[in-house]
């Protein structure tokens, strides 16, 4: 969540529980050809041209804030199955 932000961690999380696939072997595909050069060079690119957009938080994310910094176990990492399965989506 810290190199994302909030809203785009919570707009990354939405994408990969709506899609049934594994994004780590995904990853890990998609970039096996690519030297770290040449990746840098994209991601650098990639940023210059798409500025991370500040938004105000709504809501939600001041929920989330307020939790992370009040709860210790919001600092547990939960894997994206069980997630599922604790939001009844599996």
């Amino acid at each position: 969540m810290e190199k994302l932000g909030v809203i785009e961690t919570k707009q990354f999380i939405s994408v990969i529980m709506r899609e049934k696939f594994d994004y780590t072997k995904w990853q890990q595909q998609k970039f096996d050809d690519v030297s770290s050069d040449d990746f840098n060079a994209a991601a650098v690119a990639y940023a210059k041209e798409n500025p991370i957009q500040e938004v105000t938080p709504d809501q939600w994310d001041l929920k989330m804030l307020e939790e992370i910094a009040t709860d210790p176990g919001c600092h547990e990492f939960v894997s994206a199955d069980d997630a599922m399965k604790e939001l009844g989506l599996l």
